[in-house]
């Protein structure tokens, strides 16, 4: 399967706005001080929702439940209480995440994990602190 080829783009001056680009429409936009300019992962989080590089996502990796019948959360209040957040970077011809560090860790989360969407790092910039 193909992935689409899809960008967005963040204006840094003015109203901060985000525009959203298909094949073709980005070939007047150039990536400057004016406009960040980033590619669609290919991926959706767990609710839907387009991931693009410079995302800020909550992640939590496992192919296994390891929660103790003693615990007394929630099977989500557990999977949330243990995923780690991280920003959506593309290095080295493949997307990735990083997390507190230069390396990239997998985008993807296993069969019982999950990925989610929180925000992304030029409008939510208090999310990224201690993430990278």
């Amino acid at each position: 399967m193909q992935r689409e080829i899809k960008f967005r783009a963040f204006s840094t001056i003015g109203k901060h706005r985000m525009i959203y680009l298909k094949n073709g429409s980005l070939k007047d936009l150039q990536e400057t001080d004016t406009w960040k300019v980033m590619q669609f992962t290919g991926l959706r989080d767990r609710n839907g929702k387009e991931i693009y590089e410079n995302d800020i996502v909550k992640i939590l990796y496992t192919d296994w439940m390891s929660k103790s019948e003693n615990d007394p959360r929630t099977i989500d209040e557990y999977k949330n209480d243990i995923s780690v957040k991280g920003v959506v970077k593309f290095k080295d011809c493949e997307f990735g995440l990083e997390i507190c560090s230069d390396n990239l860790d997998s985008i993807f989360c296993g069969r019982h994990g999950f990925i989610e969407v929180i925000g992304n790092t030029f409008e939510n910039v208090n999310l990224v602190q201690g993430v990278s």
